[in-house]
């Protein structure tokens, strides 16, 4: 491949203003490592490929986390995605839940869980007494397999859980998982006292699942929140999650809104509909 083009490529994926970086160009840069090495393969538990790359999605800090196929999440520099430096293949780097055994003994291994896995319907009937995410192992309170997983999923960038009746984000009082692709509206209207994302656990005023899957959907990388009418972003008025991908086209012409949340902040926008200030979110104007 001409070295120009290899240079167009890269350029793409510097330059690109989407939070979520366009996977053709993911696996375009590996084709450019494949087609342009020269060097032997190496072992598969220390080879690196962005083939094994199951999403890929910029930080607030410029970073990029990077869910591989293997169910490991990754935070990898601008330059070690480049470089194809991304996703060792070995399955101890991965994030797995176990049964019966508190040291994650490999003969009470459950399954594998990434970003994707569907944790309500994991491992089924099934207890959890020990998870390792990211190769290492965590001793977890005794707790259903699907628990467990919710757990590791709490660690990742792309995804926060709900807790019912808990505001230290304890385990027992697990609700739901809250994803980029979440229909918050759908939830309903039970309690929730908190969520956990990125290890952290938030205890937010008392509310509803909706308005706390808003809250929490809101807080993922690349997303932006917007509300009804209200100009100081209050949480029980948020409507809307948005992000690059999201067609504004499919919202509502005639509802209100007059602020959005983005990046952390709250932004006071002139009155407008949903549909608008998704536009807004988005960088059209």
């Amino acid at each position: 491949m001409k070295e120009i083009e290899i240079h167009n490529l890269k350029s793409r994926l510097i330059k690109s203003n989407a939070t979520k970086v366009n996977f053709l160009v993911a696996l375009g840069l590996a084709s450019i490592a494949a087609a342009c090495s020269n060097s032997a393969p190496t072992n598969e538990s220390t080879d690196k490929s962005i083939s094994d790359v199951t999403s890929l999605y910029q930080l607030p800090d410029g970073r990029f986390s990077v869910t591989c196929k293997n169910g490991k999440v990754e935070t990898r520099t601008q330059a070690e995605v480049l470089a194809n430096a991304v996703c060792s293949n070995g399955i101890g780097n991965g994030n797995f839940v176990y049964a019966n055994s508190d040291s994650c003994d490999s003969s009470s291994l459950i399954g594998a869980v990434s970003e994707f896995t569907e944790c309500s319907t994991f491992g089924a009937g099934k207890r959890s007494w020990s998870i390792k995410t990211n190769g290492t192992c965590d001793n977890i309170s005794d707790t259903t397999a699907t628990n467990a997983c919710y757990i590791i999923q709490s660690k990742m960038p792309q995804t926060a859980v709900l807790y019912n009746r808990s505001d230290s984000c304890d385990s027992s009082y697990i609700a739901t998982a809250v994803k980029r692709n979440t229909q918050c509206s759908t939830l309903g209207n039970g309690a929730v006292w908190s969520y956990s994302y990125l290890g952290q656990c938030f205890n937010i005023s008392d509310t509803t699942m909706v308005n706390a899957c808003f809250e929490a959907q809101g807080n993922l990388p690349g997303m932006t929140l917007i509300y009804g009418r209200t100009d100081s972003c209050d949480a029980n008025g948020a409507i809307a999650t948005v992000d690059s991908t999201t067609d504004c086209n499919s919202l509502s012409s005639n509802e209100a809104s007059w602020s959005i949340r983005q990046n952390g902040q709250c932004i006071n926008i002139n009155d407008t509909s949903v549909r608008q200030a998704c536009f807004q979110a988005q960088g059209a104007f």
